[in-house]
């Protein structure tokens, strides 16, 4: 994925030279009332759409601070309500006890 420049992108933050991986600048718009937020888009390629579409994740990677890297992901998260979460964290608890 890459991220995208924006008619509403007011800063960039700008990528490290020498990354042994890509990391581009970071188009951003920031908003520094309350509460204080930075949104970026990004661009999936077309293999990408196509991963998402078939049931792939997207990762997040923060580099120290932004810039930061978006990618497709075979990992599966588990929500609130999922079985498998309710029943880890039951675990965690009698555990903790």
């Amino acid at each position: 994925m890459r991220p995208v420049r924006t008619e509403r992108s007011n800063k960039v933050f700008t990528a490290p030279a020498g990354q042994e991986y890509e990391v581009r600048d970071l188009h951003v718009e920031v908003d520094l009332d309350e509460p204080r937020w930075v949104k970026s888009v990004w661009e999936p390629t077309p293999e990408e759409r196509e991963q998402i579409a078939n049931g792939a994740n997207i990762a997040l990677f923060c580099h120290g601070q932004p810039p930061v890297s978006l990618e497709v992901t075979s990992e599966q998260g588990y929500g609130e309500d999922d079985p498998i979460f309710r029943e880890r964290l039951r675990a965690l608890r009698v555990a903790g006890s």
